[in-house]
């Protein structure tokens, strides 16, 4: 018998690096990366570019509100450098988001999840900003911002779903709420409701599950370098997100609007998860009968 020795895990983040957009590049078709990666990026700079008073017309009145402003406001942005960071904020989240989802072979899921978040995220984001801005100065709001939270709010998903077909037999629904409680708890902290016991029984949930599904053998199962990077790169953008959308943004930012946009992309997400489990259940139980 031949003596095997161990590769030597590659350790060079560039490398890793080269090796997540290969493989993402690799499991997945062309098409799928072109509506990851191209047509949100088109339609934000198709909008952009149609003349201004059509643009303000779009904007979301807070005191005057009509329903074709509800979804389309979302879309406007006020200018050049606002539409350009929420252009960059989409691609960077989806950086993580898509290679994730090609990785466990959640593409569909993905595709599910961005059809509520560009449909009806938009409109819960613009009444809910209605809601909480319409007695104040604030006369119009714009911006993309609200759907690239819903993003954000949906990532703890798919690092689940990752972990779930590489490492062990975790429950999705379970470590995704855990992971957003952590994160809900940082965003309370931050817009300044410093309650201790949000803030603590999120971590513990956190650390709860992660000790419920923790597994010496993690790296091990896991095998390839590079997904061990792509999960530690993940959750570093997600520890980030409560700073991007809530601390160091400028005065007239609509941070309500960040804010249903994580939670309402959060709910979107378990909603599509929870509703795949009762369907495969159904499925199974359908086939054993018959």
């Amino acid at each position: 018998m031949a003596h095997q020795t161990s590769s030597t895990p590659d350790s060079k983040p560039d490398r890793a690096f080269r090796s997540i957009v290969l493989a993402t590049i690799t499991d997945s078709t062309p098409a799928q990366r072109v509506l990851a990666f191209g047509f949100i990026p088109i339609i934000l700079l198709f909008i952009g570019a149609l003349p201004i008073h059509q643009q303000q017309q779009w904007a979301l009145n807070l005191n005057d509100p009509r329903m074709l402003q509800l979804y389309l406001s979302n879309f406007v942005h006020g200018d050049i450098p606002h539409l350009a960071n929420n252009i960059l904020s989409y691609l960077l989240l989806m950086m993580f988001t898509f290679p994730l989802a090609v990785s466990a072979g959640k593409q569909r899921t993905l595709g599910v999840v961005s059809i509520l978040l560009l449909t009806v995220l938009p409109i819960l984001v613009s009444v809910y900003s209605i809601t909480m801005l319409g007695d104040t100065s604030a006369e119009t709001v714009v911006g993309f911002s609200g759907v690239v939270a819903g993003y954000a709010g949906a990532l703890p998903f798919f690092i689940a779903y990752h972990m779930n077909e590489k490492v062990a037999d975790i429950g999705v629904e379970l470590t995704g709420i855990g992971l957003m409680g952590l994160e809900l708890g940082a965003v309370l902290w931050f817009v300044g409701l410093h309650s201790w016991s949000v803030v603590l029984l999120s971590v513990l949930s956190v650390i709860g599950l992660g000790f419920a599904s923790y597994d010496r053998q993690v790296v091990t199962k896991i095998g390839r370098e590079y997904e061990v990077h792509l999960i530690v790169y993940t959750l570093i953008s997600f520890a980030t997100v409560p700073f991007t959308l809530f601390v160091g943004v400028g005065a007239g930012t609509n941070v309500y609007g960040h804010l249903i946009g994580l939670i309402g992309g959060f709910l979107c997400t378990l909603s599509v998860v929870l509703g795949q489990t009762v369907l495969s259940q159904v499925r199974t139980e359908s086939c054993s009968d018959s």
